[in-house]
């Protein structure tokens, strides 16, 4: 105010110094007019009272969303079931049943073996089951025919022990051999190698003509499961803690999902949980969590290695600001620029708590609703008047629940 005083005195003053002249001089002093017209031209004009300056800045409006504290860990994919096809009576292998690496039912046939042995065998045994059934029909009438003359001391009661002894020996007889005509047949049945399990199929590992389960049971072949199929991961025992305060707060469900990632790191296939090691490691301080996940493409097979995004925590209401929005000053305090309900800048402490992409999870300072101003901010002072400029297109402000990874 005192600056524009002092110039209205001065342009006053000079206005009039040049009516003197023009008066005195009336033409003889054109060359001092001239000049006292030159002055005016260069003096500053009249600065009108300054209104309040209204500062421009991007902002957002804070909203709440579910947030999900995720951890991309290797796993490695094993079979539900494993069976190893083997050869269970010796022979001479006539035929392979199956096309290598194909999907197989079970007591599907995969191997023939040659059936003659095992025929002769059972032959044998069901002559020896005929004989030993005779042998107790001739014991059974034997006993029959004492019984009476025993009353009548015309056979004496030893004879009638032994009758009575031999019989059940026949009895005991036919059993046995009854056995090992069941046995034969079994083995019979041995020759036709089915398999134990539904799956896929390797490779064969023995040939047509090749002699099998000599002295050992033969390893033919080996069927996976593959459908569904368990992914083993290595924990670390901070991540498990985390997991389990989690559960235990009413999210189990959301964190015993679990994803495969494709090769672009987007989720692929979705499983879940099925366990975790009650122990951990003490080399490694890791623990083993083993997943199930559908695999109805066959596209997961055993021994491969898949990076499966686990989670570990879930914020059902977090706050999400861009990290360019938080300022931190020489003692540690955290802050952001809001814009109050009068329209000003307003410095606001806060506290943070997952980096999430490029935004920070505020923890405290903040609530749904609030106007936080993300540029310009460094040329703020408190009471500042802002007009903000809403970003529409920011994730962190849409309904889908964002995800953060962390690792250790």
């Amino acid at each position: 105010m005192i600056h524009l005083i002092l110039n209205g005195i001065v342009h006053a003053f000079k206005l009039s110094w040049l009516t003197e002249v023009v008066v005195m001089g009336k033409g003889k002093n054109l060359l001092a007019i001239t000049l006292a017209m030159i002055l005016i031209g260069c003096a500053p004009e009249p600065v009108a009272e300054a209104g309040t300056v209204v500062k421009t800045a991007d902002a957002i409006v804070v909203k709440k969303a579910p947030l999900d504290i995720t951890e991309d860990l290797p796993g490695r994919v094993a079979a539900v079931r494993q069976a190893e096809v083997r050869a269970r009576v010796a022979g001479i292998v006539l035929k392979r049943e199956f096309a290598e690496g194909s999907l197989v039912s079970a007591g599907q046939v995969l191997f023939q073996l040659d059936p003659a042995p095992m025929k002769v065998a059972l032959a044998k045994a069901q002559a020896e089951l005929a004989k030993a059934k005779a042998a107790r029909q001739e014991a059974d009438d034997l006993l029959r025919r004492y019984k009476p003359l025993v009353a009548t001391a015309t056979v004496s009661q030893h004879q009638f022990d032994n009758a009575k002894t031999n019989l059940l020996s026949a009895v005991a007889a036919v059993q046995a051999a009854q056995a090992d005509v069941d046995n034969a047949k079994l083995n019979l049945s041995y020759t036709r190698v089915t398999a134990p399990i539904a799956g896929r199929i390797g490779r064969a590992l023995v040939s047509e003509g090749a002699l099998v389960g000599q002295n050992e049971a033969t390893q033919l072949a080996v069927i996976h499961q593959i459908d569904p199929m368990y992914v083993d991961l290595n924990l670390s025992s901070g991540s498990e803690m985390q997991r389990q305060h989690a559960i235990k707060q009413g999210y189990g469900q959301v964190v015993n999902q679990l994803n495969i990632l494709d090769n672009a790191g987007q989720p692929a296939q979705q499983g879940q949980v099925l366990f975790a090691e009650s122990q951990v490691d003490q080399h490694t301080g890791t623990l083993t969590l083993r997943a199930e996940f559908a695999n109805k493409d066959s596209l997961l097979l055993p021994g491969m290695y898949v990076k499966v995004r686990t989670r570990l925590g879930f914020v059902p209401d977090a706050i999400l600001i861009p990290q360019r929005a938080l300022s931190r000053d020489q003692q540690g305090q955290q802050w952001v620029w809001v814009q109050n309900n009068k329209g000003e800048a307003e410095p606001r402490e806060v506290r943070t708590g997952l980096m999430v992409g490029k935004d920070w999870q505020i923890t405290a300072g903040l609530a749904a609703g609030d106007v936080v101003l993300t540029s310009s901010t460094s040329q703020l002072q408190s009471g500042d008047k802002v007009q903000v400029q809403l970003a529409a297109d920011l994730k962190h402000t849409a309904a889908t629940a964002p995800s953060i990874s962390v690792s250790h």
